[in-house]
């Protein structure tokens, strides 16, 4: 008779599937929240790479326009204009990441910067 219960016994009980969707839950609320926070950094390093594009392209056209200047306080539409002008706007780059970008750039003389904005980081 015991050999007829061990001969049929396939497959894991129902506490050992409990327990391993225990520990696969206890290591995802661990991992989602760290991948949350490496995206928010990409995307915030993304925005930099753009900003910096932006105004390199934007110092460039300074250069090569001395007499058409843009001023200290061009907007985004005119400095899109006129980068697209002379094929220095950066290609691929929608609206929303130019906008995000912008915000990130100064321009002070005549001369634009991008400057990092203040991104709390949390240790990896």
């Amino acid at each position: 008779m015991d050999r007829l219960f061990r001969k049929n016994r396939k497959g894991f009980t129902l506490i050992e599937l409990i327990v391993v969707i225990a520990i696969l839950a206890i290591l995802a609320a661990i991992a989602i929240p760290t991948f949350v926070g490496i995206t928010d950094q990409a995307d915030a390093k993304v925005a930099l790479a753009n900003a910096r594009n932006i105004a390199t392209a934007f110092n460039a056209y300074q250069n090569l326009n001395p007499h058409d200047m843009l001023g200290d306080d061009t907007t985004l539409a005119d400095a899109q204009t006129a980068l697209a002008s002379i094929n220095l706007w950066p290609s691929g780059l929608d609206d929303a990441d130019a906008t995000t970008a912008w915000a990130l750039i100064t321009i002070t003389g005549g001369v634009a910067v991008a400057a990092e904005a203040a991104v709390a980081e949390e240790p990896v």
